[in-house]
């Protein structure tokens, strides 16, 4: 999760490995991360990534002799925080339905539902997207399931979490 620390340690390191370091060709692609180091003694990447994004970088292991002996591929997903909603099993079709964030982000001051994703929110129909407090609420008016993507954002419009909530809305059940 991007501005959380990482601690990654090499599950099998080779046994005559003494020291560690990155590729040349992906140096620059690791130091773009943001505040990621690697311990040239026991090959553990650690820091803070800042960018999100999926990457690929390699790390060289060698022995006393300075001599190469393993490669390994490393990858890294650094992804926006998750924040959820209290989404009930199945919302009632025509009856009033209120979601909350569960846990807001600490520094969230805005929420948008993301553009691509407006129209599976308003195909519900009958809900409103309260920007400031990311609360939806109103009354189902067509049945079915729809998902969309909600994120959260900073005072600088920067985004800092994200979620997926979907709403299956049913027609009541008798007993």
């Amino acid at each position: 999760t991007i501005d959380s620390s990482i601690n990654l340690s090499i599950s099998q390191p080779p046994s005559k490995a003494k020291t560690y370091s990155l590729s040349t060709s992906t140096d620059s692609v690791f130091k773009s991360i943001g505040t990621l180091s690697l311990n040239t003694s026991t090959g553990v990447i650690s820091g803070v990534p800042k960018k999100l994004g999926y990457y690929m970088f390699i790390v060289n292991a060698y022995d006393d002799y300075s001599k190469l002996i393993a490669v390994s591929n490393v990858s890294v997903q650094v992804s926006l925080p998750i924040f959820s909603y209290n989404i009930p099993d199945a919302a009632i079709i025509n009856q009033p339905l209120t979601l909350s964030i569960k846990s807001k982000p600490a520094k969230a001051k805005t929420f948008v539902i993301d553009p691509n994703s407006v129209f599976n929110f308003q195909k519900i129909g009958g809900l409103s997207f309260n920007a400031t407090t990311g609360v939806i609420s109103g009354s189902p008016e067509k049945l079915g399931g729809s998902g969309f993507i909600v994120y959260a954002k900073d005072e600088n419009g920067n985004n800092i979490g994200t979620s997926n909530p979907f709403i299956n809305v049913s027609m009541p059940i008798f007993l």
